[in-house]
């Protein structure tokens, strides 16, 4: 069974548990073991243990297993806390509506309880919609709509910079979708291509203080020619780190001098590697927290909720030693460090009073390039000599773009 769900999908380690083959269960470690404790985390069971951490430790354990089973027993499955293929099954459909711009998968409120909230400032006319229910309990017996404010996603339009929202039959509140993307957020150092970096400057020097040994086969090398230099990288490129196609076509730009940059949208080999990483997973998991710390302080203060006054700190720790096992060598190989983070949100809309669902995405980059700080492999000494004492060769910036939809609350219903 191929999975159909955008946070499934590209999951190694849960395509083969959807095949049973095998399937997850306690002890298995894994990104599909954390992905899995996201969703079941989004369904709404109570993980403490999973996400002591503020993200999902991947470790299939005895509180995995009760949250599996519970789900299992709402879905009617045997509950054995075992993730194989019908389970996977119910649970590639239930997140399937994601992708359909759907409400989100957790338990919405029910529109036929009362709506209470209670923003700032006094009630305007504006402010009140009646509602078809019948009206109980505190709050002055004056059930009304919260203001909500859209920010425009048009950063050159400044007559669409508020839409007001109106209230349907239902009570909920909804807004016209917003498409368009606008800059929430980056890494404090966002320097890709900064020509003053050592990976990606040309005629350095090499570190004086490299070892004997490092010194003795850089000097060995420079004697070599280019071809013998770029083959004895291509080589190594493909039989020890299988980085494939993608890695020699990103040798052949380096060689060719063409510089630059080099996309790697939504949907490519690199973006799909990023995304099933716990480094990002754990990321994107401490992004959506901020998001919705903003969103609720926002509304706390003003009944408002603006994209645009969204300020998010993210930070991708990929690096060639990160101790994360899901992040593949040839990925590390090709993508050796992070030097610039973009955060970008989309598709906000409201599904409720206090609720919504945003897309969104991160533009990641990399300067493709050998500093000199970098020369403890022959492969890695190759490619130094080639940028640095060789005409012709031009570092260059790949750029990654990876898509997240997420769905959260910024205020009380009750």
């Amino acid at each position: 069974m191929a999975l159909l769900a955008a946070r499934f999908k590209g999951n190694v380690q849960l395509q083969g548990a959807a095949k049973n083959s095998p399937a997850l269960r306690a002890g298995v470690r894994g990104d599909g073991v954390g992905a899995i404790q996201v969703a079941l985390r989004d369904l709404g069971a109570a993980m403490p243990i999973s996400f002591k951490l503020a993200f999902p430790d991947g470790i299939y354990g005895a509180e995995t297993a009760a949250a599996v089973k519970s789900f299992q027993t709402s879905k009617k499955l045997t509950a054995d806390g075992v993730v194989g293929r019908d389970t996977m099954a119910a649970l590639d459909a239930q997140f399937q509506q994601e992708k359909k711009g759907a409400s989100p998968p957790f338990p919405q409120p029910d529109p036929s309880r009362i709506l209470f909230l209670s923003p700032p400032g006094p009630i305007t006319p504006s402010d009140v919609a009646p509602l078809p229910l019948a009206q109980t309990g505190p709050t002055n017996n004056r059930p009304f709509r919260p203001r909500v404010k859209l920010a425009s996603f048009d950063n050159a339009s400044s007559s669409a910079a508020a839409t007001p929202t109106s209230a349907p039959a239902n009570g909920l509140v909804t807004a016209p979708p917003v498409t368009a993307p606008i800059l929430i957020g980056k890494r404090e150092r966002n320097n890709c291509g900064d020509s003053s970096l050592d990976d990606f400057k040309s005629n350095d020097r090499p570190n004086p203080k490299i070892g004997l040994a490092q010194a003795v086969s850089l000097t060995f090398l420079r004697t070599q020619s280019p071809l013998i230099l770029e083959t004895m990288w291509r080589s190594t490129f493909a039989a020890v780190y299988s980085t494939g196609a993608l890695g020699q076509s990103m040798i052949t730009r380096f060689m060719l001098g063409t510089g630059l940059k080099f996309d790697h949208p939504v949907g490519s080999e690199l973006s799909g590697v990023a995304k099933s990483t716990v480094t990002f997973i754990a990321s994107n998991i401490a992004v959506k927290a901020e998001i919705e710390k903003q969103f609720a302080a926002q509304f706390a203060a003003s009944g408002d909720v603006d994209v645009s006054k969204l300020s998010v700190t993210v930070n991708i720790p990929f690096s060639t030693f990160s101790t994360d096992v899901t992040i593949p060598f040839k990925f590390r190989a090709m993508i050796g460090g992070i030097h610039g983070i973009e955060l970008f949100a989309t598709k906000f809309a409201l599904t409720g009073i206090g609720s919504y669902t945003m897309t969104l995405l991160y533009r990641i980059c990399d300067n493709f390039g050998v500093g000199n700080d970098d020369l403890y492999t022959p492969d890695l000494q190759a490619m130094w000599i080639l940028q640095h004492e060789t005409a012709g060769t031009k570092p260059f910036v790949n750029s990654i773009e990876i898509e997240e939809s997420i769905a959260g609350t910024f205020a009380t219903v009750f």
